[in-house]
Protein backbone atom coordinates (compact mmCIF):
# COMPACT_ATOMS: atom_id res chain seq x y z
CA UNK A 1 0.00 0.00 0.00
CA UNK A 2 1.12 3.38 -1.14
CA UNK A 3 1.19 6.20 1.46
CA UNK A 4 1.18 9.73 0.84
CA UNK A 5 2.45 12.04 3.65
CA UNK A 6 1.72 16.15 3.43
CA UNK A 7 3.10 18.39 5.79
CA UNK A 8 1.04 20.89 6.67
CA UNK A 9 2.49 23.94 8.52
CA UNK A 10 0.64 25.03 11.92
CA UNK A 11 -0.79 28.05 10.33
CA UNK A 12 -4.32 27.06 8.91
CA UNK A 13 -3.06 25.11 5.73
CA UNK A 14 -4.61 21.74 6.62
CA UNK A 15 -8.32 23.17 5.88
CA UNK A 16 -8.90 20.93 2.16
CA UNK A 17 -11.16 22.18 -0.04
CA UNK A 18 -14.08 19.88 -1.25
CA UNK A 19 -12.19 18.77 -4.27
CA UNK A 20 -9.32 17.83 -2.15
CA UNK A 21 -11.83 15.95 0.06
CA UNK A 22 -12.72 13.75 -2.70
CA UNK A 23 -9.82 13.18 -4.14
CA UNK A 24 -8.88 11.86 -0.49
CA UNK A 25 -11.50 9.73 -0.26
CA UNK A 26 -11.17 8.21 -4.05
CA UNK A 27 -7.68 7.18 -2.55
CA UNK A 28 -8.93 6.13 0.64
CA UNK A 29 -11.38 3.36 -1.06
CA UNK A 30 -8.54 2.61 -3.83
CA UNK A 31 -6.37 1.68 -0.29
CA UNK A 32 -3.77 4.96 -1.03
CA UNK A 33 -4.09 6.28 2.45
CA UNK A 34 -3.61 9.74 2.59
CA UNK A 35 -2.23 11.59 6.04
CA UNK A 36 -1.71 15.36 6.56
CA UNK A 37 1.06 15.71 9.27
CA UNK A 38 2.22 18.79 11.29
CA UNK A 39 6.16 19.67 10.91
CA UNK A 40 5.53 19.64 14.69
CA UNK A 41 4.96 16.09 14.79
CA UNK A 42 7.37 15.05 12.86
CA UNK A 43 10.18 16.73 14.66
CA UNK A 44 8.68 15.10 17.74
CA UNK A 45 9.09 11.44 16.26
CA UNK A 46 12.30 12.28 15.27
CA UNK A 47 13.16 13.48 18.84
CA UNK A 48 11.67 10.34 20.29
CA UNK A 49 13.53 8.23 17.44
CA UNK A 50 16.63 10.00 19.00
CA UNK A 51 15.63 9.20 22.69
CA UNK A 52 15.05 5.40 21.75
CA UNK A 53 18.04 5.13 20.48
CA UNK A 54 19.93 6.74 23.54
CA UNK A 55 18.03 4.94 26.02
CA UNK A 56 17.83 1.77 24.92
CA UNK A 57 20.14 1.21 21.88
CA UNK A 58 23.11 2.85 22.92
CA UNK A 59 23.49 1.19 26.50
CA UNK A 60 22.83 -2.53 24.66
CA UNK A 61 26.06 -1.92 22.44
CA UNK A 62 27.98 -1.04 25.57
CA UNK A 63 26.41 -4.11 27.41
CA UNK A 64 28.01 -6.53 24.51
CA UNK A 65 31.26 -5.28 24.61
CA UNK A 66 31.46 -5.67 28.12
CA UNK A 67 29.97 -9.31 27.85
CA UNK A 68 33.26 -9.65 25.25
CA UNK A 69 35.69 -7.92 27.90
CA UNK A 70 34.62 -9.92 30.34
CA UNK A 71 34.57 -12.84 28.97
CA UNK A 72 37.48 -13.46 26.59
CA UNK A 73 39.72 -10.81 28.15
CA UNK A 74 39.30 -11.45 31.49
CA UNK A 75 38.00 -7.79 32.25
CA UNK A 76 37.29 -7.15 36.32
CA UNK A 77 35.07 -4.43 37.47
CA UNK A 78 37.26 -2.11 38.02
CA UNK A 79 38.47 -1.75 34.36
CA UNK A 80 34.81 -2.51 33.16
CA UNK A 81 34.05 1.01 34.83
CA UNK A 82 37.15 2.96 33.47
CA UNK A 83 36.09 1.41 29.61
CA UNK A 84 32.08 2.29 29.87
CA UNK A 85 33.39 5.84 32.25
CA UNK A 86 35.90 6.40 28.47
CA UNK A 87 33.26 5.19 25.90
CA UNK A 88 30.32 7.72 27.59
CA UNK A 89 33.64 10.51 27.73
CA UNK A 90 33.58 10.10 23.82
CA UNK A 91 30.00 9.64 23.30
CA UNK A 92 30.00 13.21 25.32
CA UNK A 93 32.38 14.75 22.95
CA UNK A 94 30.45 13.65 19.83
CA UNK A 95 27.09 14.96 21.03
CA UNK A 96 29.29 18.23 21.84
CA UNK A 97 30.19 18.13 18.29
CA UNK A 98 34.38 18.65 19.13
CA UNK A 99 34.53 15.32 17.15
CA UNK A 100 32.20 13.17 14.72
CA UNK A 101 31.89 9.69 15.18
CA UNK A 102 33.39 9.53 11.61
CA UNK A 103 36.54 10.94 12.78
CA UNK A 104 37.08 8.29 15.57
CA UNK A 105 36.74 5.66 12.94
CA UNK A 106 39.13 7.33 10.66
CA UNK A 107 41.81 8.10 13.73
CA UNK A 108 40.92 4.37 14.59
CA UNK A 109 41.66 2.91 11.45
CA UNK A 110 44.72 4.96 10.65
CA UNK A 111 46.42 4.89 13.93
CA UNK A 112 45.68 1.23 14.54
CA UNK A 113 45.53 -0.23 11.33
CA UNK A 114 42.03 -2.22 11.99
CA UNK A 115 38.52 -1.16 10.41
CA UNK A 116 35.11 -2.60 10.93
CA UNK A 117 33.75 -3.56 7.36
CA UNK A 118 30.42 -5.32 5.82
CA UNK A 119 30.90 -9.51 5.27
CA UNK A 120 29.29 -10.71 2.28
CA UNK A 121 26.36 -12.05 4.77
CA UNK A 122 25.53 -8.88 5.15
CA UNK A 123 27.42 -8.98 8.95
CA UNK A 124 30.22 -6.75 10.54
CA UNK A 125 34.02 -7.86 10.77
CA UNK A 126 37.39 -6.59 12.06
CA UNK A 127 40.01 -6.48 8.59
CA UNK A 128 43.22 -5.24 9.46
CA UNK A 129 44.93 -3.06 7.45
CA UNK A 130 47.73 -0.55 6.61
CA UNK A 131 49.16 1.49 9.95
Amino acid sequence: MRRLCRVVEDCGEGMSNRAERRRQERAMRKGDAVYQVKRADIEALHQRAIDECTLYVLPRCIYASMEVLRTKFGFGAVRMKRFVDAVFNTYDCVDKQHVTLDEVAEAIEREIGVAIRRNDRGGFHAEEGKK
